[in-house]
């Protein structure tokens, strides 16, 4: 039986032992992979060096998951998509740990608009349309071609050369 009746209060306790530890104090940290980023995240804080931790992982495989979209945590994820706490939408876990907020990132799984570009939601038919108002091609008043970025939930890639990218226009 722990004296710690959960993982807040431990973590508390940690914070203590830190504040006054000394000069060369070296930690080992054992446990699930979300409390091994917890304690990590506190030890960095007391500005312990990473040649000065050391980490186990054993127990559960669940993580710790931030939604992008409104910025809560969801404990004990054990899938790749997963229902946010706060928002509930769809996330996809990504790849991505993020030290300083100890989770993995989740981002929305199935967006509105699978291909966008950065400065507009609306730029493939909008801004095409204006263009040709306005006499100019669509590729000349639009330089954003080559920053596409893919949001799809299968995560695939654009074509690799600048040719096949812009075909479909």
């Amino acid at each position: 039986m722990s004296p710690f009746p959960d993982t807040a209060s431990l973590l508390d306790a940690f914070r203590l032992v830190l504040d006054e530890s000394l000069m060369g104090t070296r930690l080992y940290v054992a446990g699930p992979e979300s409390f091994i980023g917890l304690a990590m995240k506190i030890a960095l804080q007391f500005d312990l060096n990473k040649d000065e931790i050391r980490a186990e992982e054993v127990g559960t495989l669940a993580r710790r998951v931030y939604c992008i979209h409104c910025r809560t945590t969801t404990e004990n994820v054990r899938t790749n998509i997963v229902s946010c706490a706060g928002c509930a939408r769809s996330l996809l876990v990504r790849d991505h740990y993020s030290r300083r907020l100890a989770a993995y990132m989740g981002v929305m799984s199935m967006p509105k608009h699978p291909v966008t570009c950065r400065r507009s939601w609306r730029c493939t038919s909008e801004r095409r349309a204006n263009a040709r108002r306005r006499g100019r091609g669509h590729r000349a008043s639009h330089t954003l071609i080559k920053h596409f970025k893919l949001a799809s939930a299968d995560g695939g890639a654009l074509p690799a050369s600048p040719a096949a990218r812009t075909s479909s226009w």
